[in-house]
């Protein structure tokens, strides 16, 4: 991703037929993030506004792409409350369909102080961030709603530069320090009802293990 606020990564989803069923392992690089480069002065609403997507079964309410009805939109965000202090709580949401129209629109949860791969950590905003797109990405099998192309709309740089750009040396030194999504790097002040939801999960009962989140309903 570049430094410019309105970039945003996109991946194919097609290979993610049998997400609910994919075993959580550490990536490998053979599939990455790419950058996405909306129009100038486009936002999320514009490019990405409130659709009814029919190339799946049942029709679902999503973000779709004005001039691709096979890719659609999601809204990710984490918060910390008390970042970087003795005992902080953080929270991660994300966003897939307007919130006015359908209470399954959203998923938020407590940061749990376990990773998807077992090693357990403090809660930190850059967790939370990348909880969120992990959370994005295996909610659903969004393949099978008929999409092709995912882009998560975050207002993280943590996250956006991690994906697209740092991700390589973290593979080249064996991750000491995914799947078919774009990553856009949107202004928090576009994220704010994805921000509202994260700070609500952050007040949840506290996670100590990882827990896999699933949507079964459109």
């Amino acid at each position: 991703m570049k430094d410019d606020p309105d970039h945003a990564g996109s991946l194919d989803i097609e290979g993610l037929d049998s997400i609910r069923h994919m075993e959580v392992s550490r990536g490998s690089g053979l599939v990455l993030p790419t950058v996405f480069v909306p129009p100038p002065s486009a936002t999320p609403q514009s490019l990405s506004p409130a659709g009814i997507g029919r190339n799946g079964h049942p029709p679902v309410t999503r973000f779709i792409r004005v001039d691709d009805p096979k890719s659609f939109l999601i809204c990710t965000d984490g918060a910390c409350l008390g970042n970087g202090q003795v005992e902080p709580k953080a929270g991660w949401t994300s966003v897939f369909g307007p919130l006015e129209q359908n209470t399954n629109a959203s998923v938020n949860e407590r940061l749990e102080h376990q990773s998807p791969l077992g090693d357990f950590a403090h809660p930190t905003s850059n967790r939370a961030e990348l909880r969120a797109t992990i959370g994005a990405l295996r909610y659903r099998n969004w393949a099978s709603e008929g999409f092709t192309t995912l882009v998560l709309a975050t207002d993280s740089e943590y996250v956006v530069k991690g994906a697209t750009e740092w991700i390589r040396a973290w593979l080249r030194k064996g991750w000491r320090k995914s799947d078919g999504a774009v990553l856009w790097k949107i202004p928090r002040e576009w994220n704010t009802e994805a921000d509202r939801l994260a700070k609500e999960g952050a007040q949840l009962d506290e996670e100590l293990t990882f827990k896999e989140r699933m949507g079964i309903s459109p």
